[in-house]
């Protein structure tokens, strides 16, 4: 079934967080296959690395083990796996959204987002270390600046795929897009952030249920080797959520765009009176 979500399209607040989910909807079991083929050495790593940390700790601390794992690992290999595995959750989103505008609103194939992985993997790496420590900077000098550099950062590596750019050109161009719309594109982002960290908590507060129930009835549960194994497990899996994060960026851009430039206006303009007309257009709001 041909999906439907009109990515060149502008939007207010509350349609970029509603299409976000739309979006997933209509996407949601392609994209899982392409995390799981492109992420999932990556993901399956980090587990057997989280597993190992706990185990040589010993556990002895079921409570702050949970939240150790699900909030990040303490080792420095375990931290930079959950980096990488972040980013590579981005990175194949951005390729994945990217392949379907390109094909015309269809999904894209395992193969084909594998395609621009490979061509953005390096490029991407390298921007998204660069621009996570300038606004780690930002942060640290004043909250302000920080939260201020967050979504037009957010936006630049949306950029360097759809438009395959260099981080020079979209840092200029993410600023430009960006003036006059920063609190819908902050908006969106933060709303969405906090669902996908919401969705994390729950898993973190099941498991902490677990291990009161564990301790009132006087288990050793929460220390044994099948429990280890289960919260690396979700602490990687949590990973996953994080696409959401980039879809609703790449909705910001594609709306950003048509707000300064109608690229999606003029090419439905250009389709009036072919013999197969696009049906189903959504309405314009300028």
């Amino acid at each position: 079934m041909k999906n439907k979500i009109e990515l060149r399209k502008v939007r207010d607040f509350g349609e970029l967080v509603g299409d976000t989910f739309l979006f997933i909807g209509e996407n949601w079991k392609p994209l899982l296959k392409a995390y799981a083929i492109i992420c999932g050495p990556v993901l399956l790593a980090g587990i057997i690395e989280s597993i190992f940390n706990l185990v040589s700790d010993g556990v002895s601390d079921p409570q702050a083990s949970v939240a150790r794992s699900l909030l990040g690992d303490n080792s420095f290999l375990g931290l930079m796996l959950l980096s990488l595995a972040g980013i590579c959750i981005s990175i194949t989103t951005f390729s994945y959204v990217s392949v379907y505008n390109d094909k015309g609103k269809e999904s894209p194939s395992t193969p084909e987002v594998w395609g621009y992985v490979k061509y953005f993997f390096f490029r991407m790496l390298g921007a998204s270390i660069l621009l996570g420590i300038l606004l780690l900077v930002g942060i640290v000098m004043c909250v302000v600046p920080g939260l201020y550099f967050w979504p037009v950062l957010s936006i630049m590596l949306a950029i360097m795929v759809f438009e395959n750019g260099s981080l020079g050109y979209a840092f200029d161009r993410g600023f430009k897009l960006i003036k006059d719309h920063w609190w819908t594109t902050f908006g969106a982002m933060m709303i969405i952030m906090i669902v996908v960290y919401a969705g994390m908590m729950a898993f973190l507060i099941l498991m902490g249920i677990a291990g009161g129930v564990s301790v009132l009835l006087g288990s050793d549960f929460m220390k044994s080797l099948p429990f280890t194994i289960t919260i690396s497990v979700i602490q990687y899996l949590c990973q996953i959520l994080t696409g959401i994060f980039s879809i609703v960026i790449s909705l910001c851009y594609f709306s950003l765009v048509e707000r300064k430039e109608g690229i999606g206006l003029m090419q439905r303009i250009n389709k009036i009176g072919q013999e197969n007309p696009e049906t189903n257009l959504p309405d314009e709001d300028y």
